[in-house]
């Protein structure tokens, strides 16, 4: 009764109140607070020996460092807001949304079923739902699935005139993010034929990424929007026709060897899903070294292999000499593209690290991370769930699991909205998971 109870409540919250919650009372902003606390407790000491050494404006200088705190607590709140309420100014990740633009499943339809972009998919008890173009998922093939990836490193992604014109004004929908600028790959188009996939890509930039795919629904004038202007149809523009910078993003469901998955939890500074949870890998494929060495390569059964290997220790909070003690298996599950991102692409994986709970916990207790305030969709926190724990709630989009805080076996629940390429890579794994329950 009582769970049911709390269900009814985080359902009626819905999203809006989640995230205030987790903006006002989450670790971040209780750090930024007793930084602003702390340098508060310094200036008290020094006006108090400021009294016992007899100075009379002792009252006035009080006055004026509890106005400063004041005013600087508020600036910082109001900073986080601005960062919470962001995301939606430039990506509009509304079902409903959605649905008027590419449709739905008909009403009332149970059950696994999909029509078009629109998903949906079983995940614990529970039925969860996501707009997605899935291009591939490897689990239907009854045959070896080989890939194969022709790079053009010398063809280089050339902004839309229109873009060009008003970068300056899309720049403004991302002045709450950290970002910096790198080659990335860009998927042009691809081909499937007899189980073996051909991958086409090419080169684009980070910043080609912010002024398109990623300010997809930011008002740049008179509620034009570049989703109006390019991506207004009910079908996606193709990746050959696509004026978008469609760079493949890299994303890793991480299951730990007895039942743990670990989800990472984004910081107040990511260019998207701020405050949310992602897979356990979820980069972009970022080219800082050797942007302009080939990658083409002949048939393999995982795309990008080495990329998700090399992210690993980074997205796990570990160092890279501590999973190098354990075994690792990387599985290709599919592809498709982020609907809601104006088609950007995806891979999707499987990754299993053959690490117990308590190992995870002693080589993550010993990683030191650096240039946190510098990175890129840094992660504030990694969370050591138990798969079957999660739970989808339809009213409000969240998902609520049980984690481990601590080796000893102490659980808590937790409510939060996730990344939508966590729930495109949920149902790449679902699928997954049927396949093997199916040939048993």
């Amino acid at each position: 009764m009582i769970t049911r109870i709390k269900e009814l409540w985080h359902n009626i919250t819905q999203k809006s109140l989640r995230s205030l919650y987790e903006l006002l009372f989450g670790n971040e902003t209780r750090k930024g607070l007793l930084i602003h606390l702390a340098y508060f407790f310094i200036l008290l000491c020094l006006i108090f020996i400021c009294k016992r050494g007899g100075f009379s404006f002792w009252p006035d200088l009080l006055a004026t460092v509890a106005a400063f705190l004041i005013s600087a607590i508020f600036v910082y709140l109001s900073r986080m807001l601005l960062q919470s309420f962001e995301d939606k100014q430039k990506v509009n990740y509304d079902d409903s949304f959605m649905e008027k633009l590419y449709g739905s499943l008909p009403e009332g339809q149970e059950g696994e079923a999909e029509a078009g972009y629109h998903h949906q998919f079983k995940l614990g008890d529970d039925i969860c739902q996501v707009y997605y173009d899935c291009c591939l998922d490897v689990s239907s093939f009854t045959d070896e699935f080989s890939a194969e990836i022709k790079d053009d490193p010398e063809k280089k992604f050339e902004l839309n005139q229109f873009v060009r014109e008003n970068s300056l004004e899309i720049l403004k929908a991302h002045e709450n993010s950290n970002f910096n600028n790198w080659d990335t790959l860009r998927l042009d188009g691809y081909e499937i034929k007899d189980n073996h996939l051909v991958i086409k890509t090419s080169r684009s930039n980070y910043i080609s990424h912010m002024l398109t795919n990623r300010a997809v629904d930011f008002k740049i004038a008179d509620q034009i929007s570049l989703r109006k202007l390019f991506e207004y149809r009910d079908k996606l523009s193709t990746l050959e026709s696509s004026v978008f910078s469609n760079h493949l993003g890299m994303i890793g469901m991480i299951v730990l060897n007895n039942g743990y998955t670990l989800f990472p939890h984004r910081g107040n500074s990511s260019t998207i899903s701020k405050n949310m949870i992602t897979s356990g890998v979820a980069k972009p494929m970022l080219l800082k070294k050797n942007p302009d060495r080939s990658l083409s390569s002949g048939p393999i059964k995982v795309p990008f292999e080495d990329f998700m290997l090399n992210a690993l220790p980074d997205a796990m909070k570990i160092s890279a000499d501590s999973l190098s003690r354990y075994d690792v298996s990387i599985r290709f599950l599919g592809f498709g593209r982020d609907v809601y991102e104006g088609g950007k692409p995806s891979f999707f994986y499987l990754i299993n690290v053959d690490m117990s709970v308590n190992d995870y916990f002693q080589c993550h207790k010993d990683f030191v991370e650096s240039d946190k305030t510098t990175k890129v969709d840094h992660n504030k926190k990694v969370y050591v769930v138990k798969y079957d724990s999660i739970r989808w709630h339809k009213r409000g989009s969240f998902l609520s699991f049980f984690y481990l805080k601590s080796p000893d076996g102490k659980m808590k629940e937790k409510y939060i909205q996730p990344e939508k390429n966590l729930l495109c890579n949920l149902y790449h794994y679902n699928r997954f998971l049927n396949n093997i329950r199916q040939s048993e």
